[in-house]
């Protein structure tokens, strides 16, 4: 529970980069009422928002507000970052998947005739992040005398031998991450966006837009998307802030009202730990 509370502060930081401080505030101030973090707080899934975060923020920082050497070290340290949470946890490989979106977007809002000249950057920023995480695997494969990829490959062996009819799970694994995200901020979020606002937000809300779009309908999840994605939630929710400072006080308070009942109603309902026999 300590490390989600501790989201807060790369998320603020996120935020800024992402739509400014006020953005940032309403951000932070919406994560508490997530039901995820709350209602799987003893569970590691709540641990893993914090450094996902943090990585995220330190490569969307390197892309906008760092160039040269800053960002060169901040991409790098993103990539040792992410190969040590991969190394701790698979389920976080979609994380790849959203800093390439990320660069993706940043690259394809340069003005048309810098695009072609800005690919070197672009493949320049792949090999900062392929080389921290190149170099955590090359150390873990030294210390422990067999690669991550070994362990991947166990672990997509276990991962792919569930099955799941494909229509009825996109629906199931959509739902399952509205339910833990919270109904109101995953509706504001689809609103986000489509919000109007500066090019930094833009570029993020066409990142995770697409990170999420390509989780869902790959078919790739294998259930419980609403602890499992948790990691996802901070991202999701910047996108919620971005449709909520749109709009005036009174409703601003309505909104959140609704989502703090919604985390009630969802704790009093669902029972996502047990412990002991159940009869």
């Amino acid at each position: 529970p300590l490390w989600a509370a501790l989201t807060v502060i790369p998320l603020h930081r996120l935020g800024v980069q992402v739509g400014g401080r006020r953005l940032a505030r309403h951000a932070i101030a919406w994560w508490p009422p997530v039901p995820a973090p709350a209602m799987f707080a003893a569970t590691l899934n709540s641990v893993y928002p914090f450094f996902t975060t943090t990585a995220v923020a330190l490569f969307f920082g390197s892309l906008r507000n760092s160039p040269g050497w800053p960002g060169h070290g901040k991409r790098l340290a993103a990539g040792l970052l992410l190969g040590l949470l991969l190394l701790w946890n698979f389920s976080l490989v979609p994380l790849l998947l959203l800093c390439a979106m990320l660069a993706l977007a940043v690259w394809a809002g340069q003005r048309r005739r810098d695009r072609l000249g800005g690919l070197p950057w672009l493949c320049l920023v792949a090999a900062e992040v392929v080389l921290g995480l190149v170099l955590v695997g090359a150390l873990y494969t030294l210390r422990a005398g067999h690669s991550p990829l070994d362990l991947l490959a166990i672990s997509l062996r276990a991962h792919l031998d569930i099955h799941r009819p494909y229509l009825p799970w996109l629906a199931l694994h959509t739902w399952d991450l509205a339910l833990f995200m919270g109904l109101p901020a995953s509706a504001l979020a689809v609103v986000g966006l489509w919000a109007r606002r500066g090019a930094a937000y833009r570029q993020f809300a066409l990142a995770v837009g697409l990170t999420l779009a390509i989780l869902i309908l790959s078919g790739t999840a294998r259930g419980e998307t609403g602890r499992v994605w948790m990691f996802l939630m901070p991202f999701i929710l910047l996108l919620t802030a971005g449709a909520l400072i749109s709009s005036d006080l009174t409703v601003r308070i309505a909104l959140t009202g609704a989502q703090v009942l919604w985390l009630l109603i969802a704790a009093i309902v669902l029972r996502t730990i047990v412990t002991g026999d159940v009869a």
